[in-house]
């Protein structure tokens, strides 16, 4: 079990630097000056690595993202929605670093997930009414317990 996680950790870490490589040296590391919240600037190449690292980091889970999520999990740079779809459309990251398949992002040589993600949808609606009955039970369990 040990060695799966350090594989999984060690093909995270190499796609990271691989999708990297081509980006400016500056935005990898960390040139831009933080705004007082302590956030970078969302300059083209920050937001770029961003979107690349968010990528990469639902790759291991073997789950493609939309523009959408691309934009709901981006890590520490502020931007809005149409400027993250204007940087995955600006045919800088999507040809090169990055794959497009049916809506979804996600690393190149990655597109058998494309196909997995309507699969998980299904069992997922197939399965949720069960986890919300589930989850409210556990709830009422919680409160039905009694000091000691």
């Amino acid at each position: 079990m040990k060695i799966k996680r350090l594989a999984v950790v060690r093909v995270f870490f190499d796609h990271g630097r691989n999708l990297s490589s081509n980006i400016n040296q500056k935005a990898l590391t960390g040139a831009a000056k933080p705004l007082p919240s302590g956030r970078p600037h969302s300059t083209p190449a920050n937001l770029e690595t961003a979107i690349l690292r968010t990528v990469t980091y639902a790759d291991l889970f073997n789950y493609p993202l939309t523009a959408v999520q691309v934009h709901r999990y981006l890590e520490r740079i502020p931007a809005s929605p149409e400027i993250v779809a204007a940087v995955l459309a600006n045919g800088r990251l999507v040809p090169h670093q990055l794959h497009r398949q049916n809506g979804y992002f996600m690393l190149p040589d990655r597109q058998e997930i494309a196909a997995l993600r309507p699969e998980r949808e299904q069992i997922t609606q197939r399965l949720w009414p069960k986890a919300v009955r589930y989850g409210r039970i556990l709830a009422r369990l919680r409160r039905q317990r009694k000091p000691a």
